[in-house]
């Protein structure tokens, strides 16, 4: 089954109570906040600042859940950010997560039962020679910010980030539904030519 889903806006959470409910059974969600940080990376990669469409924005987010929690057919799990890809300073990650744990606590305190702070990934690939922050320095930052912002290990919480390209990059990760070429109009003998 699905443990949770990700839930990026109030028409998401309606929409997903009304198809639950109407089946009978309770969706797990996390909320999916936007908490306004740029991450200094390529516009086009970056989903934490106001303008970007992803998330609801972090300040309505502890009334959206508070609502959500009155639906019927979702259990309120967790709350979730990214704010972007190809992240090379560690601080923009620093001041989501301060945000996100700020909201977790806020939560708890109101008897949420969260299960998840999930606060995205991003780290950067040193594409360029110039250095990319770890996991381990990424978690070294992340661990103490979120102290008490969350439920004790032993009520099956999790705090995740998700390694993205830091880790299958440098790796040559392959996935065998794109490692098939297809030839194209000039390396094909039996396709039409076009003058």
């Amino acid at each position: 089954g699905i443990g949770e889903f990700n839930v990026e806006s109030e028409s998401e959470l309606r929409r997903l109570s009304a198809l639950a409910a109407t089946r009978g059974a309770r969706a797990s969600i996390t909320l999916r906040v936007n908490p306004d940080v740029d991450p200094k990376s390529h516009p086009y990669i970056s989903t934490g600042l106001r303008e970007n469409k992803f998330g609801v924005p972090i300040e309505e987010a502890a009334r959206i859940l508070r609502e959500a929690r009155l639906l019927p057919g979702l259990v309120v799990s967790g709350v979730q950010c990214h704010i972007g890809s190809q992240l090379r300073d560690l601080e923009p990650a620093a001041e989501a997560v301060r945000a996100i744990a700020d909201l977790s606590r806020t939560l708890l305190g109101e008897g949420f039962a969260l299960r998840t702070i999930d606060i995205g990934g991003g780290l950067g690939v040193d594409y360029d020679g110039a250095g990319a922050p770890t996991p381990s320095e990424l978690a070294a930052l992340v661990l103490p910010r979120i102290e008490g912002a969350r439920p004790s290990r032993a009520s099956g919480s999790n705090s995740c980030s998700s390694p993205g390209g830091r880790s299958s990059r440098p790796r040559g990760l392959c996935s065998p539904g794109w490692s098939r070429s297809r030839p194209t109009a000039r390396a094909s003998s039996s396709s039409p030519t076009r003058g």
